[in-house]
Order: structure tokens, then C-alpha cells, then sequence
């Protein structure tokens, strides 16, 4: 036999005696439980378990609410949740519109459709029920007091902010 054909074989046999050594249980299959001795019946069970997370959307409905002076206007926004939600309103001037330094002050009222009460500015709404079909609808009214010629002519500014939460 030449060199190559007896270094083949001898690859050949050392590689079968490895893989023999090696080839032993390495103790991953589960022999702690004993298989079920069931007779003519066997049954058995795998759990199933679908975690649902809690969630929510906003739906903002008014892009801006405009008012002329001593005027009102009115906004929507929809909350959805599969949870019960905390629910906090506020606004960015403390409920005052404002241009450079001066300031006019308005009035904001929330309220979820279907109830009577006001949904406080910078008071957190907590525990808010879901509806059924998962939203709540919120409506937001602004209002200010006529000032005429008691303020500078300008565009007075405010920001109405929704904040849901867990």
C-alpha cells in the first residue's frame, strides 16, 4: 500500500475510535420523570398561555382650537385602552394664553362623554373604566374673557396636553 492509502486508513480507524469514546449519553434527555404507565388509556396535558399586555391609543380629533376675543371653542380627543387607565390633562401656560409677555387667562373644561363631571387640569384621573368597544370620548371646552383694547393685538398661544398612562 502506498503512504496515502495507509494514512487514509489510519485517519479512518483513530476517527471511528473518537467518535466511539465520545459517543456516550450526554445526560440532555429528561429521566427524572418516569414515563406515564397508562394501560389502555393514556392522557396528558400542555398548557397554553397567551399574555395580553396592557395597551393604549390616543385619538387626538382637534388639531387646534381657535378663539376670538371673549369667544370659546371646542376640541375631542378619544382615549382606548384594554386596562383601566390614569388620565392627566393639563396645559403648557397654567391655563393662560400667551404672547411674549403678556398673558390672557381662559378657561378649560374636560369632560368624558357620558358623565357630568370635569376632568381637573393637572389633577391625575386615575383607575378611568374602559367603555365598552374599549374608548373613551373626552371633549375640551375653551373660553376667554372679552378684553378689547386692554391687550396687544397678536396671536395668543397655549397648549392643551393629554397624558394617558398605567
Amino acid at each position: 500500500m502506498n503512504v496515502f492509502t495507509k494514512s487514509l486508513l489510519a485517519t479512518l480507524v483513530l476517527g471511528a475510535a473518537s467518535t466511539a469514546i465520545y459517543a456516550e449519553d450526554d445526560g440532555s434527555a429528561d429521566r427524572s420523570r418516569p414515563p406515564s404507565s397508562c394501560g389502555e388509556l393514556c392522557t396528558g396535558n400542555i398548557p397554553i398561555e397567551l399574555k395580553v399586555e396592557k395597551h393604549c391609543d390616543l385619538d387626538v380629533k382637534t388639531s387646534k382650537i381657535s378663539l376670538t376675543d371673549g369667544g370659546s371653542g371646542t376640541g375631542q380627543f378619544r382615549v382606548g385602552a384594554n386596562a383601566p387607565y390614569n388620565l392627566l390633562v393639563s396645559t403648557t401656560n397654567n391655563s393662560k394664553v400667551k404672547m411674549g409677555t403678556h398673558e390672557i387667562p381662559i378657561n378649560v373644561t374636560t369632560t368624558q362623554q357620558g358623565t357630568m363631571a370635569n376632568v381637573v387640569l393637572g389633577t391625575a384621573q386615575t383607575n378611568v373604566g374602559v367603555a365598552l368597544g374599549g374608548w373613551n370620548t373626552y371633549d375640551v371646552k375653551v373660553t376667554s374673557a372679552a378684553v378689547g383694547i386692554s391687550k396687544p393685538a397678536g396671536t395668543y398661544t397655549d397648549q392643551y396636553n393629554i397624558r394617558v398612562y398605567f
